[in-house]
């Protein structure tokens, strides 16, 4: 019989090859595990982040990498330059990529160096991580530029009529409109729609969500309303004396009234605050103006012909300046008032945003036009009226969206 006393102890070593096998997957499966957690976690962060700076963009060009980085915090990546375990990177205009160098999108990367755990044993002391987000500003194509906020769109006369070719109408409340032609891609309502209408391939859906107020997102009509509240309704002329408007050339400045004007006016550029609006005898004409009026603004007979600065240079906001209108903001009139304003009779060419959030806007009697590219209303009344937006004039170039393209 053979004698095995020479074999004893060989299969210790196969063991211990085993053991250090198994210890090994083990601290590849615990690791790779924890670390994709950690990936999901700061991926998370740098979408958020990204989209975050995008956003800012509209607002303050200078304040995208703050914004991002203040993001980032919120979601548990702090920037540390270095000097610590994070590293929160923001590009505006990607360093790489298909969006490389374009200005309108913004790219965030976030770098962590998380510990080793099982790894350890193999003398890794830390394990770097890195995940990267791209955000674009894009326009909401078709998007709204007609907003009833409050109650209803009543149109009742074969001449209510809307021509608006590139955007829809969103309604919080009912729509009851008859026998006018309605030329817009869509047509929502929290409530009803009743139209007999010939509608040119309007969609109606009726019943949707209530909507937000889409000010937020318009930076110029958001930097008006944060400066002209119910507390301070003067805004940024506090304080300085009140005028009675009169004469043919007005500058910027804060009025009575309008009620003095009479023939053609010409506004210069900037901001005008009116504590009573009524134009009726006079036609205004002016560009890079923002009218805010702290009561409903009467223009019954009216032939005005207004513009306001482009939307587009929405990073000269903040702050409001006297001299300087709102960015695509051409005529406010804060939430907190309210009541019915009638411009009937009229044929007003305006420009830039209308906000009237609380406002009856009232547009009836004969030969009632009213161009304008983005309007926001409480109640619109409008039975002989005729609505038009130019085309490539409506919400699309007012309501923007941060979007994750990478």
């Amino acid at each position: 019989m053979r004698n095995i006393n020479g074999e004893r102890g060989q299969v210790l070593p196969f063991v211990a090859v085993c053991l250090l096998v198994l210890i090994g997957s083990a601290a590849l499966a615990v690791d790779v595990g924890y670390l994709r957690q950690q990936q999901r976690a700061q991926q998370t962060a740098a979408d958020s982040a990204a989209v975050a700076g995008a956003a800012e963009l509209a607002y303050d060009p200078t304040q995208v990498t703050a914004t991002a980085r203040a993001d980032a915090t919120k979601n548990g990546y702090t920037d540390d330059n270095g000097v610590g375990n994070t590293v929160v990177t923001v590009n505006h205009g990607p360093a790489t990529g298909p969006f490389a160098g374009n200005l309108d999108a913004v790219e965030v990367i976030v770098t962590a160096v998380h510990p080793a755990i099982f790894s350890s044993v193999f003398g890794s002391t830390g394990n770097t991580v890195s995940a990267r987000a791209v955000a674009k500003v894009v326009p909401e194509n078709p998007g709204a530029c007609v907003f009833v906020m409050h109650g209803q769109w009543n149109a009742n006369s074969p001449d209510a009529d809307i021509e608006a070719p590139d955007c829809g109408v969103m309604v919080n409340g009912n729509v009851k409109s008859q026998n006018g032609t309605w030329n817009t891609p869509f047509i929502d309502a929290t409530g009803w729609i009743t139209a007999t209408d010939s509608q040119s391939g309007s969609v109606e859906t009726p019943n949707i969500p209530p909507f937000d107020d889409p000010c937020a997102r318009v930076p110029g009509c958001a930097a008006l309303a944060a400066s002209f509240t119910q507390s301070n309704p003067d805004g940024i002329y506090a304080g300085q004396p009140y005028s009675v408007a009169s004469g043919q050339t007005l500058n910027p400045g804060h009025y009575t009234d309008f009620s003095a004007l009479s023939g053609t006016v010409t506004l210069n550029p900037g901001i005008y605050l009116v504590d009573s609006g009524d134009s009726t005898n006079a036609t205004l004409v002016g560009t890079g103006v923002t009218i805010v009026s702290l009561a409903p603004f009467v223009n019954n007979g009216s032939n005005t012909n207004i513009s306001s600065l482009p939307a587009s240079q929405g990073a000269q906001v903040p702050p409001l300046s006297s001299t300087q209108a709102a960015p695509g903001v051409l005529f406010f009139i804060p939430s907190f008032v309210s009541g019915n304003m009638p411009w009937n009779s009229s044929n007003n060419v305006y420009n830039g945003m209308m906000y009237f959030p609380s406002i009856q806007v009232e547009l009836n009697g004969n030969g009632s036009f009213l161009t304008t590219t983005f309007l926001v209303a409480g109640v619109i009344i409008g039975d002989q009226l005729t609505l038009t937006v130019p085309p490539n004039g409506g919400g699309q170039n007012f309501l923007q969206n941060a979007e994750l393209v990478e």
